[in-house]
């Protein structure tokens, strides 16, 4: 949860010009999930972005590293890694931005994806979209 909240300011910083965010994963069933965390929800966009081919990439990749310090995983966060982020539209207005991390867990990959206002940043919502280690196993 430390590193999905610390990659909301980046998020925020990006937001201005183009939409933006960190480094992320894709929506296995992107309609519904954005119906779950939008139910206003009219259309979206998909947006797959990249650091090192985005203007002055280098430089936000290198404050997101200085905001998460050692944390920067070098399989799922590099510089090169590509990331989704959806824009949320009731009608033509931007009612959210959804993103989504890939951390490691004991087991494997953990996916959470966060919906968070446009405007304030604020998260609205989470979901865990996989999860692969003891926490995700149920009852046998």
């Amino acid at each position: 949860m430390k590193r999905l909240i610390a990659l909301i300011p980046t998020l925020l910083l990006l937001m201005p010009a183009e939409i933006h965010a960190a480094i992320g994963c894709t929506l296995s069933n992107p309609a519904q999930d954005l119906k779950y965390l939008f139910p206003d929800i009219s259309t979206y966009k998909e947006e797959a972005r990249e650091f090192d081919k985005m203007k002055n990439g280098s430089e936000l990749f290198k404050k997101l590293g200085g905001r998460l310090g050692s944390d920067l995983d070098p399989v799922y966060e590099t510089y090169e890694t590509p990331y989704t982020v959806y824009s949320v539209f009731k009608s033509s207005e931007l009612i959210g931005i959804v993103h989504g991390v890939n951390v490691p867990g004991k087991g494997g990959v953990i996916q959470v994806f966060i919906a968070a206002s446009p405007t304030t940043g604020e998260i609205k919502n989470f979901f865990f979209q996989r999860i692969e280690s003891q926490a995700g196993v149920g009852p046998v």
